[in-house]
């Protein structure tokens, strides 16, 4: 396990391997003794640390907080030739068993939102609850609809950082140094 330069002190990120799946990395904080565990699900093309880096602090000091990278993801398991969300979801099913978890909140954002209502489906046992962030009830099309449908909230994501680096770099200039706050400052 190692700490992550520059976060909480109790962030931590480790490779796990989970039996008869492969291995994969987890990102977790272990939060107050006997807290909650939320369970963080990322998006599509994303990886637990890039979808979710930037709450761990502030969720840690009230919940345990946990994240994978999803397999096909980052230094997730591999997909191989296939795919499936369901897969996904069992290798979630796994993770918390590794780590002792018994329930948890499943928080999935976009593909992570199809994966958490699998977990209901295949899991339910292992939910004490479900939250579900710009994601849909399933994808239905041709596969490239599909990808096209898990794909859009991390597009409209990407443009609109690349509209705020935009809206800084014109205003900024303008705008006397000593009273940018936020997103403006240079």
């Amino acid at each position: 396990m190692r700490q992550v330069p520059g976060e909480a002190a109790t962030l931590r990120t480790r490779l796990v391997e989970l039996p008869g799946r492969g291995v994969t990395r987890v990102w977790e904080c272990p939060g107050p003794r006997g807290a909650e565990t939320l369970m963080l699900i990322h998006g599509v093309t994303f990886t637990a640390e890039l979808n979710w880096g930037k709450v761990f602090a502030p969720l840690a000091p009230h919940f345990r907080v946990v994240a994978m990278d999803l397999r096909g993801h980052g230094d997730g398991i591999s997909a191989g030739g296939r795919f499936r969300l369901e897969d996904c979801a069992d290798d979630i099913a796994a993770l918390a068993q590794v780590l002792g978890i018994g329930r948890f909140v499943a928080v999935g954002y976009s593909m992570g939102g199809m994966v958490a209502q699998l977990m209901y489906r295949r899991h339910p046992s292992l939910l004490s609850g479900l939250v579900l962030c710009a994601t849909a009830r399933n994808v239905l099309g041709s596969p490239a609809e599909r990808l096209a449908a898990l794909a859009l909230p991390t597009a409209a994501k990407v443009r609109g950082l690349a509209k705020k680096r935009l809206l800084r770099r014109a205003v900024a200039p303008l705008v006397p140094r000593s009273i940018v706050h936020g997103p403006l400052r240079a």
